[in-house]
């Protein structure tokens, strides 16, 4: 018989990929798309919702880095994912895999 904490922890990352999906490919590919190498180990997409796209930053360094280049880098990812993603909310926060 499986633990209540295996079963929980099964459905979460089931949850986390469902929210990181965006008909047509995954989040965190497109970001890596729009975005340099080295900004990717300072960021994590969380999920997408209504058009827009979370996405946390691990400092407030890289968040002022990044809102400088929003908008070059939200014309980029509509351009990829055909004007689904239309907006960019970007936050410090976790962005550990938990991998």
């Amino acid at each position: 018989m499986e633990s209540i904490k295996s079963i929980l922890g099964s459905v979460l990352k089931d949850i986390e990929k469902k929210q990181a999906q965006l008909p047509g490919g995954n989040l965190q590919d497109l970001w890596a798309k729009c975005v340099a190498k080295k900004t990717l180990k300072h960021t994590k997409v969380n999920f997408f919702k209504n058009g827009r796209m979370y996405v946390n930053v691990e400092n407030p360094g890289w968040l002022y880095e990044l809102n400088i280049h929003r908008e070059e880098i939200l014309k980029k990812l509509q351009k990829i994912s055909k004007d689904k993603i239309k907006d960019i909310k970007l936050k410090v926060g976790d962005i550990k895999n938990g991998n």
